[in-house]
């Protein structure tokens, strides 16, 4: 068995975990009113990119090797830059889509909607073309969305549907984009210079607006190690995505097996109401708020069951030419 480093698709599973913790816990955020707005949650978000920069400069000095950051060509710098920007605002619409309507679950399946425009814009920005039998992995996969997709779309209005579409589509070309510059970059420089984007994108919005600043200031202040942990469950999602991207034979496979990723937010819902009477600091709104999560197991059953299948069918194929 591939040690877990070696294994991307142990990775991806791991960073669906992670972001399905993430998503719990922005459910909580937006549930309570400890964010305001999707602005200031993206911004918040966005400032703590400083923590993977952070680990990265430490690193190369605590080890006493320096780090090399001459690349010779410009392009897949811009390039990582802009997937943290894409992934920036893919976070922005995210939150608009929980302001709106507060399940993380309806919003993480439409964002496993990446399924359909990974390989898309891996075939225009790669000339990516995969094996016939993959085409069949993202066939099951993309059955097991909308399965999921059916019942809950009912209940989205327009204007939801227009933020989750903007989401997804921005998590696409964040994730298409990175595995273009990890071609050329080594895992620590695209993480580098995609974690910056986003930091600098947080903080050219903080700055322009003081009476916002003040605010996301003050919260940090508060409840500062707060953020972090929850910031950081985001952040492993990220760095072990972009690391199972690095590794794996497409960047389409692994959004494929990041579809996994609502039968996580439905365990952990469960795993919490399970034990929410020991919970001293869970209000009345937060356990509504997460129950909305554990709702419709029978359906994610049926979807879990055809993503599954398609991990297992993407195993029988060949690499991608």
């Amino acid at each position: 068995m591939p040690a877990l480093t070696d294994s991307w698709l142990l990775l991806a599973l791991l960073a669906a975990g992670f972001w399905a913790l993430s998503c719990v816990v922005d459910v909580c955020l937006v549930g309570e009113g400890i964010i305001k707005n999707a602005l200031e949650g993206t911004i918040i978000m966005g400032l703590f990119s400083v923590i993977p920069l952070g680990f990265l400069v430490s690193g190369s000095f605590l080890t006493s090797q320096s780090v090399d950051w001459s690349v010779t060509n410009i392009a897949p710098i811009g390039t990582a830059a802009l997937a943290g920007i894409c992934y920036f605002l893919h976070a922005y619409f995210n939150f608009r889509a929980l302001f709106a309507v507060n399940d993380a679950s309806n919003a993480e399946i439409f964002n496993n909607l990446t399924v359909l425009f990974v390989p898309m814009f891996a075939f225009v920005l790669l000339g990516e073309r995969l094996d016939p039998i993959y085409y069949v992995a993202l066939g099951l996969a993309l059955c097991g969305i909308l399965t999921l997709l059916r019942g809950q779309i009912r209940k989205m209005g327009a204007h939801v549907i227009i933020y989750l579409l903007a989401s997804v589509i921005s998590m696409s070309l964040a994730m298409v984009l990175q595995a273009w510059a990890l071609q050329y970059l080594d895992y620590t420089h695209a993480v580098f210079f995609f974690s910056s984007a986003t930091l600098a994108a947080a903080i050219f919005l903080l700055a322009l607006d003081r009476e916002r600043r003040e605010r996301i200031i003050g919260l940090c202040r508060r409840i500062g190690i707060f953020f972090a942990g929850v910031e950081l469950l985001d952040i492993a999602a990220v760095l072990l995505s972009q690391r199972s991207t690095s590794i794996a034979p497409s960047v389409t496979l692994v959004a494929v097996a990041e579809c996994a990723l609502p039968i996580f937010i439905m365990a952990l819902s469960a795993l919490y109401l399970s034990g929410s009477g020991l919970w001293r600091f869970a209000s009345i709104r937060m356990h509504d708020s997460i129950a909305i999560q554990a709702e419709g197991w029978g359906t994610k059953v049926v979807s879990i069951s055809l993503i599954a299948g398609a991990i297992v069918v993407m195993h029988l194929g060949g690499p991608p030419w």
